[in-house]
């Protein structure tokens, strides 16, 4: 019908407003896959029938899938396949997908983004190809495993991964990622343990990691920039090992701005501390130090080895904390470093390079921090208001680590 009235292009959006909850959906009829002249299709709330013949969406460049349901796995896939000039492909919270491949027939691919919250009993599979105009990759599924193929992504510029599951034949780890113009990396979730991942960046701005297990192993074969800012956090179990294996990962980001948050695993006292091992350790420069208050007992040594792996100029409380327990672990952890930072009764290996602490109190009514004298610090613990604690270390600190980091890389 609207190839004989001369409609050449057209723009398609269906959307039945219904609750999320709800189980009506809009039934596709089968005359819908014969829309030459489609150029942008957005459905929501939608049912696909079962259709095995030749999809002639030929002039087809966007879709986005919300909440559609498919009878069979082969429809999508016959959408993606036979529509070359597709350009943007989202797939949010569809059910009925069960394998999706991105690959090089798709020759005009800039965006693909997938969302699946909900944890389902089915897994699906995509594969990521090396799709050659591909920009941004941005996936999000609690029930989604991910596959990327290919070495070299000469126009991506965002990949963003998050709860995705991770395994061992995710990545190739045998060779080195190309990744020429990426500037964001987001890789959020468990699964990272037994990551061993190579990449070549320069223009990275961007980099989040945040993993709910081991470190994972992250290196780049070009240094990042003082531009990148870094945001890192990891679940830790404070031993020797784990000490030297935070410090080697927080080399690999030396460069850039880091926000590191730390979890501390549930123990009662820290063990295995080899204190020989600690004081070979050399600090790098964060910006910020990210803490909770979990296990007070042990906190004083904790505290003590990570300044030997990590000189931070800002410890906070980090913002991982669980709502109810937020206004507690401030009070606890603002009682305590207020104590070990500025007492002289408390000793800690690398205090002589301490030299000066500041702290400063979050006005939320002119968005701004403020200065709080250290005749104040009593009275900290009580307040609800955010408190940092900025930390100067010495020069002669930093010239040790300088270094030790150009002996470092000489011996690689």
């Amino acid at each position: 019908m609207l190839k004989s009235i001369g409609v050449k292009a057209f723009f398609l959006s269906i959307d039945l407003h219904a609750p999320d909850s709800s189980s009506s959906y809009f039934h596709l009829p089968s005359v819908f896959f014969h829309a030459e002249s489609l150029t942008s299709l957005r459905l929501v709330r939608c049912k696909f029938p079962q259709y095995d013949r030749i999809v002639h969406f030929h002039r087809l460049e966007l879709i986005c899938l919300r909440n559609v349901e498919f009878t069979d796995q082969h429809t999508i896939n016959n959408i993606i396949w036979t529509c070359p000039l597709i350009t943007s492909i989202r797939l949010e919270e569809c059910k009925g997908l069960h394998f999706t491949s991105i690959d090089l027939f798709l020759k005009h691919l800039k965006h693909f983004t997938f969302i699946n919250k909900q944890i389902e009993d089915e897994v699906c599979g995509i594969d990521i190809l090396s799709v050659p105009t591909i920009e941004t990759i941005y996936i999000h599924g609690s029930s989604t495993r991910f596959r990327f193929h290919g070495h070299k992504f000469t126009y991506l510029k965002e990949l963003s991964l998050n709860l995705v599951i991770v395994s061992t034949d995710s990545f190739d780890f045998s060779s080195c990622y190309e990744f020429p113009l990426l500037e964001s990396f987001d890789i959020t979730g468990p699964g990272w343990d037994d990551i061993n991942l190579r990449m070549n960046a320069p223009k990275i701005l961007h980099f989040k990691c945040l993993g709910y297990n081991r470190i994972p192993s992250i290196s780049f074969t070009t240094p990042m920039s003082r531009q990148c800012r870094s945001v890192l956090g990891f679940r830790f179990r404070p031993e020797s090992n784990s000490f030297l294996e935070l410090s080697g990962f927080l080399h690999a980001f030396g460069q850039s701005r880091i926000c590191l948050s730390v979890f501390l695993d549930p123990m009662p006292n820290i063990l295995n501390i080899e204190q020989d091992v600690i004081d070979n350790i050399d600090g790098v420069d964060v910006e910020e130090l990210g803490l909770d208050m979990a296990h007070a007992a042990s906190f004083p040594t904790f505290l003590d080895c990570m300044f030997s792996v990590c000189r931070p100029r800002n410890i906070v409380q980090h913002s991982y904390v669980r709502e109810a327990h937020i206004e507690r672990d401030q009070k606890e952890l603002t009682e305590f470093l207020c104590n070990f930072l500025t007492m002289k009764s408390w000793e800690f290996t690398r205090k002589e390079d301490l030299e000066e602490v500041r702290i400063e109190s979050f006005d939320a009514d002119n968005q701004q921090w403020e200065p709080v004298l250290l005749s104040e610090c009593a009275l900290l613990p009580k307040s609800k208001n955010r408190v940092r604690f900025q930390l100067k270390w010495s020069e002669d600190a930093n010239r040790d680590e300088e270094s030790s980091s150009s002996k470092r890389r000489k011996l690689e």
